[in-house]
């Protein structure tokens, strides 16, 4: 079946088989796919004032979303996963987070971790390593005679 212009179906659409869309498929009231979908382009979700939520890119493998992502079994990637106009980046081969810019508006939990290759302090504020805190007691002891 070729169809030029709108159609407007009053119940529901069974297809068997495969359909190809070309153009805008547009849905009111909600959808309900069951088994794969496959998409070539991009998948992009509005609220109802029409402004942009999310998009999934078939072209880049990328998911962009304005809001918050929660998981309940977690989130896999096999590429880099960004956050906040990359305020930080997870590297997947090695697990690294590397941050460009902001901070912490609440306290750091290590969960009992260390911190390693701390760098030597410059500010007043800054975090201080071991080496930096025994060369200090070193001097100081060297000092008191």
């Amino acid at each position: 079946m070729t169809v030029g212009t709108t159609v407007d179906i009053g119940s529901n659409l069974t297809v068997g088989g495969s359909s190809d869309i070309t153009g805008k498929l547009t849905v009111s009231g909600g959808s309900d796919i069951t088994g794969t979908t496959d998409v070539r382009g991009s998948v992009i979700g509005y609220d109802d004032t029409s402004t942009q939520k999310y998009s999934l890119s078939n072209q880049t493998g990328l998911i962009s979303t304005q809001g918050s992502i929660s998981s309940v079994g977690g989130i896999s990637t096999s590429g880099t996963l960004e956050v906040g106009a990359n305020k930080f980046a997870v590297d997947p081969s090695t697990g690294n987070i590397t941050g460009t810019s902001g901070s912490f508006s609440s306290n750091l939990d290590l969960l009992n971790n260390k911190v390693t290759n701390l760098a030597e302090p410059t500010d007043q504020t800054d975090a201080v390593n071991r080496r930096y805190v025994d060369s200090k007691i070193t001097a100081f002891s060297i000092a008191l005679g």
